[in-house]
């Protein structure tokens, strides 16, 4: 499990997009990357010989069909994507409700310079 932070429009049910697709390996890394934006959990797994993701656990199976996307990871062991990542992979964490939305202010994307200097 990985834990990422969705972009400002993410609603859950939604994929995750490559703009967003940086993963972290703990929840508290991803909420101190981006503290006002939400964190999502992400069902995948990262195979890096063959510098992929592939889904994870029991929500794997709920996929119509085999996925992957490519990846790298850096450095301080986070994965960066190049693929959306299916809503099926992607729900909030555990005790977060539904409807408490993070103040989003000041929070303006990710841009391709903060994704390559990340990965």
């Amino acid at each position: 499990m990985f834990y990422s932070v969705a972009s400002p429009d993410w609603k859950p049910g939604q994929p995750l997009s490559p703009s967003g697709a940086l993963l972290f390996r703990s929840r508290s890394e991803a909420e101190m990357f981006a503290p006002e934006a939400s964190s999502v959990e992400v069902a995948v797994r990262f195979d890096e010989r063959r510098r992929v993701v592939l889904p994870r656990g029991p929500v794997a199976w709920s996929l119509p069909g085999p996925w992957e996307a490519p990846a790298v990871a850096n450095a301080l062991g986070g994965v960066t994507v190049f693929g959306t990542i299916p809503a099926e992979l992607v729900r909030r964490p555990a005790g977060v409700e539904s409807g408490a939305e993070p103040s989003l202010a000041g929070f303006g994307g990710w841009d391709s310079l903060t994704m390559a200097l990340l990965a």
